[in-house]
């Protein structure tokens, strides 16, 4: 798995454990998780099945999703909760809005939901003023168009910066 995650770009990532749970020398940051969700989410039917509150088990029993973003949030396509004693409450997902995507990552968290919360509504702004901006610095005696920002990547780290990669 460590491999693995090192060739999706995830190059801080040590996996010890295949459950992701607290061992020895395991190791991840906010930003490898979202890479690495990045990548699943490219998988179609794992996708769609990160998009449901409810799913019915082959043995007809419902399982209710506990990612409330998925109904507090506009625009969350999925996401991943987790919970460990070392890393706290953490987060991954991934939001669409008006054709434009985010993914927001969190490690350390002790009030998750408002923490994601927060952190999409300044990711799609900071979003817009990026492209703004871009759009403002194409000279008018040009007809080319800045090529849109095709992602943008909100992570609250450990030591809760957030910051635009």
């Amino acid at each position: 798995m460590t491999k693995k995650a090192g060739e999706l770009g995830a190059k801080k990532t040590v996996c010890k454990t295949a459950s992701g749970l607290t061992a020895k020398g395991q190791q991840t940051t906010a930003r490898d998780l979202a890479v690495i969700f990045n990548e699943a989410m490219k998988n179609q039917e794992f996708a769609e099945r990160m998009k449901l509150r409810k799913a019915k088990t082959s043995y007809g029993k419902t399982l209710q999703s506990h990612n409330k973003a998925l109904w507090q949030i506009d625009g969350t396509q999925g996401g991943k909760t987790g919970y460990t004693w070392a890393a706290k409450q953490t987060y991954v997902g991934k939001f669409s809005r008006n054709g434009e995507e985010i993914l927001v990552a969190i490690l350390g968290s002790r009030s998750m939901w408002s923490d994601i919360a927060r952190l999409v509504e300044y990711g799609f702004n900071k979003k817009a003023q990026l492209q703004m901006a871009a759009r403002q610095k194409t000279k008018p005696e040009t007809a080319a168009t800045p090529e849109p920002f095709k992602s943008a990547l909100v992570v609250l780290s450990d030591s809760k910066k957030s910051e635009k990669l």
